[in-house]
């Protein structure tokens, strides 16, 4: 889900008080100095009012404005959604690989950290290479010596 971005236009729905305040005297930034944004209501699905958070007339808080495909019911059906996603990690660190296997640091710089895990030496049990990327840019130079 994304944060909702206040704006000096929706100080009503304010609820953060010393941002309240600082709107109110008209300072320039009001986003830096507000947490409703990240509070905002968890968004069920993107058909029922105030997207099945609460059968108020109103929530606490506004709805961010991507809760139509943005929520909890589309993300369950997207088998590429982050929901999904934590639950195939949840699933893959039950492996005994991942909690009682060992380790192998293989690179660690800057821009990459990578690393093997395996329980034994037995063939039935997976060993994983793991490489994660600690930029925010793609990569397709790999080093042909691990892969």
């Amino acid at each position: 889900m994304e944060n909702l971005q206040f704006t000096k236009e929706m100080r009503n729905e304010i609820v953060d008080l010393s941002a309240f305040n600082y709107c109110v005297n008209n300072e320039p930034k009001i986003e830096e100095h507000i947490r409703d944004g990240q509070r905002t209501s968890m968004q069920w699905n993107s058909t029922e009012i105030n997207s099945r958070f609460t059968n108020a007339c109103k929530a606490y808080l506004p709805l961010s404005k991507s809760w139509k495909t943005i929520n909890i019911e589309n993300q369950l059906k997207d088998s590429r959604s982050r929901i999904n996603l934590f639950k195939q990690l949840i699933k893959l660190r039950e492996n005994p690989s991942f909690y009682g296997g060992k380790y192998k640091l293989i690179l660690a710089n800057k821009q990459i950290y990578s690393f093997i895990r395996w329980l034994n030496k037995s063939i039935s049990i997976p060993i994983y290479l793991v490489v994660i990327n600690m930029i925010g840019a793609s990569r397709n130079d790999a080093d042909n010596e691990y892969v």
